[in-house]
């Protein structure tokens, strides 16, 4: 073992002993309180030498050591309440019999007792376990409804236009395409609503990576949101970038970045996206003008429900999720 090893050993060996120190020390206060009370009441309860001692085994085995407190109930109970007094050896049969029906019963109360402990442990850790799960879902819930309305805006857009006049001839089509790309964007989102029972404890919400290229999600993102980015978005993709990703999850990323700067971004000047391949990494960027988030603002954007002030004092209505619903 090297000297590090050993010191972390020799750590949780002290460790260890303060612990059984304490638990032996508790014990033994317990039992002590046990016999002054006791003492105290012997005079109403002469018949009954180990009466007290059953609950100071209880609380024993709740926090300190059951087993040393049963020790110690059976040796003060022989020496300070039982006939002859002041002796640790019982005399006769019926004390004898007195002594080990004690130790038997104190064991087993001490069995039960931490078994009620444990399984009360357990039913509060399973408890929380659901409830984390319950918030959990209910992120996911709020969010993926969040990101509904970038597709479901990005149709209706559509939609109007044709309606209006303001697509026609040659342009009706891929209007109309565009159109049933986001509805089958919206027909997924509300498939993957309906699967949230995939979301476990511990795992938070789901992500299924597979062969993705970032490049070609990047672009179609972009190509979906224009009819309400009025074609503002420049494209500056790199050559395909293909790796290990959740396409579903990296398309929300993309679409949640370009709305909020179509939305709260300067309505003359341009959005730049970026996807540049790092040694190590890749790198999305989305660069919008307009007004900037204050400094002690920046980490509200991370915070569900959270809206910076100039967002709330903009003609913009919003859920508060931002980025952290990515």
């Amino acid at each position: 073992m090297t000297n590090a090893e050993l010191a972390q050993s020799a750590n949780l060996l002290r460790e260890f002993k303060k612990l059984y120190v304490y638990k032996y020390a508790l014990s033994a206060g317990i039992i002590g309180l046990a016999i002054v009370i006791q003492k105290s009441l012997w005079h109403y309860i002469a018949p009954a030498p180990y009466i007290f001692f059953y609950p100071a085994v209880i609380l024993a085995s709740l926090y300190g050591d059951g087993i040393s407190a049963i020790i110690m109930s059976a040796l003060a109970a022989q020496y300070f309440f039982v006939e002859p007094y002041n002796t640790l050896i019982p005399e006769g049969a019926g004390a004898w019999l007195r002594l080990l029906i004690f130790v038997a019963s104190a064991s087993l109360i001490r069995f039960l007792t931490r078994a009620l402990a444990l399984a009360t442990l357990e039913a509060r850790k399973n408890f929380a376990a659901l409830e984390q799960e319950k918030s959990i879902r209910e992120a996911f819930v709020a969010t993926l409804t969040h990101d509904l309305r970038t597709p479901l805006a990005a149709a209706k857009m559509n939609v109007e236009f044709i309606t209006k006049g303001r697509i026609k001839g040659d342009e009706v089509i891929p209007a109309l395409l565009l159109v049933l790309q986001s509805i089958r964007r919206l027909d997924q989102m509300l498939e993957d609503l309906l699967n949230i029972d995939k979301i476990k404890v511990g795992k938070g919400l789901p992500i299924e990576p597979t062969s993705c290229n970032l490049t070609k999600v990047v672009k179609e993102t972009i190509y979906e949101l224009s009819p309400i980015s009025d074609g503002r978005i420049n494209d500056r993709t790199q050559n395909d970038i293909v790796g290990n990703y959740d396409c579903k999850a990296i398309k929300r990323v993309v679409e949640n970045l370009c709305a909020n700067a179509i939305k709260y971004g300067s309505k003359e000047t341009p959005i730049t996206v970026t996807l540049q391949q790092e040694p190590k990494d890749v790198t999305l960027a989305v660069h919008n003008y307009g007004s900037a988030i204050s400094p002690s603002e920046i980490d509200l954007i991370f915070e569900p429900y959270k809206r910076s002030m100039s967002a709330e004092t903009s003609n913009q209505k919003g859920w508060g999720f931002g980025p952290d619903s990515c």
